[in-house]
């Protein structure tokens, strides 16, 4: 199944990947530790402009 970074938009496999983070009821899926680092840090601000 595919996802995209809220951060960077770039296209991610689900399986493939460690980094995500569950915000309200929805789960969240990250390239690196960068993107989830600033999801983490404006986590509204993502799930109300680009989730």
């Amino acid at each position: 199944m595919l996802e995209k970074d809220p951060v960077c938009s770039k296209e991610l496999d689900i399986a493939k990947t460690s980094r995500h983070a569950r915000y309200r009821i929805r789960d969240f899926y990250f390239c690196s530790d960068q993107c989830l680092a600033a999801f983490v840090a404006n986590s509204q601000w993502y799930y109300e402009n680009v989730a």
